[in-house]
């Protein structure tokens, strides 16, 4: 992963316009601010239906706290969500589960107001003994963002595209057998972001993906299977350890319907109380890792 991460910076040397020295002293500058976020969501446990409920994962990150000024940007992160529940109709319980890993590398204004950027994906999910997503993998190199304006009351007014490449293996039930099916196709994927400062202790952010997919191998669009997501998320900051966030998530898939005859839209809206609160001894750990991560960018 570094080794091609380095040369993605190699050979993006033509667009930058500091000479050798600079773009490596900038390079291991902005490397030298990785850090690590560990999250788990509450275990919730449930007397009915014998529930189980966990989320936990990872963020590692050098853009947390030092958004400005940033020439190059890295996020590698991973989540795991997994649920257990007994079903009295089948009398039988149902593991559910979804794996979920990203990374992200940018390089910001390599001309103007034209950033570049490569993003990669893996997904796993479980439903029972059925895999609806064995293995999803996907990746992109040719990434370009264009900021049309920002501001300290509009960080955030872009637009990006990236021809997204996928490679993905899933099961579906038919007729009582699992049967496996796979797919390689390429999304092309845009992404509409806009983010407002609307005071100081409140801001709003709007995201829109629009990804229709392109079957290269027999030259077809689908226009319906455009993985349509529009998220809507409000943050109040109460204090410096506390934050409210409000958010809505509406989707469109329409591979639910074709798979399972599912509906193929979705509304979800959470609530979110974020509150700041670190046991030693994992912020210990937290702190040793990212150490560790930083000493290869050090002078």
């Amino acid at each position: 992963m570094f080794k091609f991460l380095l040369l993605l910076v190699i050979s993006l040397n033509l667009f930058a316009q500091e000479n050798e020295s600079t773009k490596w002293s900038i390079f291991k500058r902005d490397m030298s601010k990785l850090d690590v976020d560990l999250y788990v969501a509450p275990l919730k446990f449930q007397t009915l239906y014998n529930l189980r409920d966990i989320t936990y994962g990872f963020n590692i990150t050098n853009f947390k706290k030092s958004k400005e000024g940033l020439k190059y940007e890295i996020l590698l992160g991973y989540e795991f969500k997994g649920s257990k529940v007994y079903d009295p109709f089948s009398n039988q319980e149902v593991i559910l589960g979804n794996h979920k890993s990203e990374f992200f590398f940018d390089i910001n204004k390599f001309y103007k107001s034209w950033s570049y950027f490569v993003m990669a994906t893996y997904n796993r999910s479980r439903y029972g003994e059925l895999l609806p997503i064995k293995r999803k993998v996907g990746w992109g190199v040719l990434g370009i963002k264009y900021d049309f304006y920002e501001s300290k009351r509009i960080p955030d007014l872009s637009l990006s595209y990236i021809p997204f490449f996928e490679n993905e293996v899933n099961e579906v039930l038919i007729d009582g057998a699992i049967n496996e099916g796979h797919l390689n196709y390429m999304r092309h994927s845009f992404r509409f972001r806009a983010k407002f400062n609307l005071s100081q202790n409140i801001s709003l952010t709007e995201q829109l993906y629009y990804r229709p997919v392109y079957d290269y191998q027999n030259n077809k669009h689908d226009f319906k299977d455009n993985l349509l997501e529009n998220v809507l998320t409000i943050d109040y900051k109460v204090t410096d350890k506390l934050k409210l966030r409000t958010k809505g998530t509406y989707t469109y898939d329409i591979r639910q319907k074709r798979r399972y005859g599912f509906k193929p839209n979705n509304l979800e809206v959470e609530f979110f109380v974020d509150y700041k609160l670190r046991f030693q001894f994992l912020e210990d750990w937290r702190k040793s890792v990212r150490d560790k991560l930083r000493e290869p960018f050090k002078e």
